[in-house]
């Protein structure tokens, strides 16, 4: 996967147009143990407003041939349906996304009557992109999907399927196939896509300009590491680290004294150092070697966020966008120590303004709505009022001081830790003396 150089991210192809229909492509492999050595028919159905009978349907190709045994079939077409106008003139992804994808099988047994089979999956069970083999459990359409479980291929004793063949559990049939769902980006993801191509492009070409002009009378030069490593380093390194450790208790004590005239100057450095700092690693990151390096440590990341569901609502236009509170929760933790760990720190992070009387109070502009969303990420479920309070609290000067998350902490998890602790009491207590 080429994350950085996109093209070729799993689920992240090149920003389509705005057009935000659908495309669902099924292909047949193959269907196991019918009762029956002819011919089976499939078709495909999408919800109740989508299916490849009548106009504007799923157009199929249906040709089988038989196998070796009479209950195997191999499909040497395939079955591809593609969203057309059956019932709606704007097929969207986002329709497609809510609803189920289902396949009936028919055929004739010797005479008998026709065998009717579905087997039916939720559409949302699909990662948009990315092509996924299955093998779905063919059951009798007037049969009820919840008495055995999709992946139990025998069948039950009250079954219509085995009233058929009473005298032992018979396997399922079984259709084997391959789906692709394909659909258009938000909008937003698009255009970051195209930025960043346009960046790695700029980026390639100052590099390429650089290695042209200065890359020859570099060549001899040994390795950076190598210089880093070598004792030709000690020569300044010493003189500097001498006077260094002789100045050190000079400039803390003039730190000290003039904390309330130096801490406005030092946050300002603090924060263009910072800013320099990350400029550099942004334009490193985006250079050819950068790419790779960084492609190493979040591909595996964008594949995991991507294959959720809250990940494929953030890229693609499978339906509702995704909240703050919903994206906070991608990062946030849900057991107890973590949840106290990220409380601690939001109200650490609230009272900062502190660090500069009055003035500070301005941040609270910024982190009020933050703080809101992440306690309402982790919280919202036991406290839905929390982070009303946990805004105003912010936003409101001088009561950046109450703890609101670690308060809300003490609220969920303080009742069962007291009653923990009241047990081991009661433990304690019982257990008798071993002194004589």
């Amino acid at each position: 996967m080429n994350l950085l150089s996109l093209p070729a991210i799993p689920g992240l192809p090149a920003p389509p147009t705005r057009d935000l229909r659908g495309k669902l492509t099924a292909t047949i492999l193959s269907i196991y143990d019918l009762p029956s050595p002819a011919e089976p028919n499939v078709t495909m159905e999408v919800g109740a407003g989508y299916n490849n009978e009548g106009p504007g349907a799923f157009p199929t190709d249906k040709r089988t041939t038989p196998a070796q045994k009479s209950s195997d079939f191999r499909f040497t077409g395939s079955s591809v349906g593609e969203q057309q106008s059956a019932g709606r003139d704007d097929p969207r992804l986002s329709d497609m996304y809510g609803d189920s994808l289902t396949f009936h099988v028919s055929s004739g047994r010797d005479g008998a009557d026709e065998l009717n089979l579905k087997a039916s999956l939720p559409i949302s069970s699909m990662i948009v992109g990315e092509a996924r083999d299955l093998i779905l459990t063919l059951r009798e359409n007037e049969e009820d999907e919840n008495d055995d479980p999709a992946d139990d291929r025998t069948a039950s004793s009250s079954s219509t399927w085995s009233q058929r063949r009473p005298s032992q559990p018979v396997l399922r049939p079984t259709l084997r196939l391959r789906l692709i769902l394909e659909g258009p980006l938000r909008p937003e993801i698009s255009t970051v896509l195209a930025a960043s191509r346009a960046w790695f492009g700029a980026v390639d070409g100052v590099a390429g300009a650089l290695s042209a002009s200065f890359g020859p009378s570099l060549k001899g030069l040994p390795p950076m590491r190598k210089v880093v490593s070598s004792k030709y380093v000690l020569v300044p390194a010493v003189p500097v680290a001498v006077i260094s450790a002789a100045l050190a208790p000079a400039i803390v004590g003039a730190l000290v004294v003039g904390l309330p005239l130096f801490l406005p100057l030092f946050l300002v450095a603090f924060a263009a150092a910072m800013g320099g700092t990350v400029l550099f690693g942004a334009v490193a990151a985006s250079t050819p070697s950068g790419r790779k390096q960084v492609e190493k440590m979040l591909a595996p990341i964008v594949t995991n966020v991507v294959a959720t569901n809250l990940g494929q609502r953030l890229v693609y236009e499978t339906g509702s966008r995704v909240s703050p509170v919903d994206l906070a929760g991608l990062v946030l933790p849900r057991d107890m120590l973590g949840k106290l760990f990220c409380s601690l720190l939001i109200d650490l992070v609230g009272s900062c303004s502190y660090l500069i009387p009055i003035a500070g109070e301005a941040a609270d502009l910024a982190w009020a709505p933050l703080q809101m969303i992440l306690v309402a990420s982790m919280y919202d479920s036991k406290f839905p009022n929390a982070k009303y309070f946990a805004f105003a609290e912010e936003i409101l000067p001088f009561t950046d001081v109450i703890p609101t998350a670690s308060l809300c902490w003490v609220r969920e998890y303080g009742p069962e830790l007291l009653d923990f602790g009241m047990k081991k009491l009661e433990e304690m207590s019982l257990v008798p003396s071993s002194s004589q």
